[in-house]
């Protein structure tokens, strides 16, 4: 694992240190594994390396005891109408979520799709939808939605 979260974060580094635009903030929202409710609560930091293209990384925490995840994302990005201070979004990436149950460490990939709304030059909220597949033996998925804000800078 500790391989894995080098390799991630040398490889942001070049394009971090070149970012534009960056921002950072926190979700809630509701995850659903197998019948189960999650809640998770995350934070997230992402910068612009391209116009339109983000990268962000996430840390999130499950309230009912599941673990702690983390996650790096490729996002692009795309004006829903150029006179709304709407964009539109999707990517994803690597996940890793430590098990509270002392399960370890599980490996996976994960999808997301949102939209975010600025309120001001610098403060935006959005909805976000998305899943995640980790590989403990057999694929277990979990869908997520959730409301958050973010803080650009």
């Amino acid at each position: 694992m500790r391989k894995l979260l080098a390799v991630i974060v040398l490889t942001l580094i070049p394009s971090l240190a070149s970012a534009q635009e960056g921002y950072a903030g926190v979700q809630f929202g509701a995850g659903f594994l197998s019948g189960l409710v999650a809640a998770p609560v995350s934070a997230q930091v992402g910068f612009e390396v391209a116009p339109m293209i983000d990268v962000r990384a996430d840390l999130g925490f499950y309230l009912t005891g599941t673990g702690i995840q983390f996650g790096a994302n490729g996002l692009g990005k795309f004006d829903l109408a150029s006179a709304t201070p709407v964009t539109a979004y999707g990517g994803g990436g690597p996940r890793v979520l430590l098990d509270s149950n002392g399960g370890g460490a599980v490996f996976g990939l994960g999808g997301l799709g949102g939209a975010e709304y600025m309120l001001t030059d610098q403060v935006g909220v959005f909805g976000e939808g998305g899943f995640d597949v980790f590989f403990a033996g057999l694929a277990v998925s979990i869908f997520k939605l959730g409301a958050g804000a973010n803080f650009h800078f």
